[in-house]
């Protein structure tokens, strides 16, 4: 149970510590960096950031389980922020 928990904390704040980053990105670049995104994915962030929709909610117009929209965000935010550093 313990480490349940510690894991639930870690990836929190992986989350966390990138959507500040995803949040300095300007927007015409965002976009762009975007494209590169499946549809999934980018439906994931959008409704994250553009909407304002916690994972439960996400979860409620999606048939995904928690735990993979959570990886399927983290792992979006990463490959988002590379693409940034890259260009």
């Amino acid at each position: 149970m313990a480490e349940e928990i510690k894991k639930e904390k870690s990836t929190v704040d992986v989350m966390e510590s990138s959507d500040g980053e995803i949040m300095e990105i300007e927007t015409e670049i965002l976009e762009r960096l975007m494209i590169e995104l499946t549809v999934v994915k980018k439906s994931i962030l959008l409704m994250t950031y553009q909407d304002g929709f916690s994972i439960k909610d996400i979860l409620r117009l999606t048939p995904s389980v928690e735990s993979a929209v959570k990886m399927k965000s983290k792992r979006t935010k990463s490959k988002l922020l590379k693409l940034y550093e890259k260009r």
